[in-house]
């Protein structure tokens, strides 16, 4: 079930090595919002400019779905996990110094907050050491068209 997502986009902007490509969402895309980018029609992505892209072409990216589901998995179903281990955590440590239930309550909120922070500022850096977000990037395959055949003209 490793297929590969493909996506026309139009590179707006080229940074070093990096391309910043515009896709129009589909119709079945706006009325799922799994992704959280709400109303937008249009999602900025980056990707490595392997192929030398320039601003104005159409061009195809291409994205494993095994690493998309890898990519949300690490940001969405750690943390929430994480949630729940420290609220429970600071449920039992308060349940061990014999607080009042109002107290369990608060610390178990408490410690479930600070066990998602943790686990952001730890993707964070993990990801700033070890460049794993490299990993879930598009790949660019191919440029379609050149400059001035706009294919995002549409909407």
């Amino acid at each position: 079930m490793d297929k590969n997502v493909r996506e026309i986009g139009k590179v707006i902007e080229i940074s070093g090595d990096l391309v910043t490509v515009l896709i129009k969402r589909h119709a079945s895309c706006e009325s799922c919002g799994a992704c959280g980018l709400g109303g937008k029609s249009e999602i900025k992505l980056v990707a490595k400019n392997d192929l030398g892209a320039i601003v104005g072409d159409q061009v195809c990216l291409e994205l494993q779905a095994g690493k998309m589901y890898q990519a949300a998995f690490l940001v969405y179903t750690v943390p929430l996990l994480m949630l729940f281990v420290g609220y429970y955590l600071g449920q039992a440590i308060a349940t061990v110094q014999q607080w009042s239930a109002g107290a369990r309550e608060n610390t178990g909120i408490f410690g479930g907050v600070i066990a998602i922070g943790v686990t952001y500022w730890a993707i964070h850096q993990w990801e700033r050491r070890k460049q794993i977000g490299k990993r879930f990037q598009p790949k660019l395959v191919e440029i379609i068209r050149g400059p001035g055949l706009d294919v995002l003209s549409s909407k």
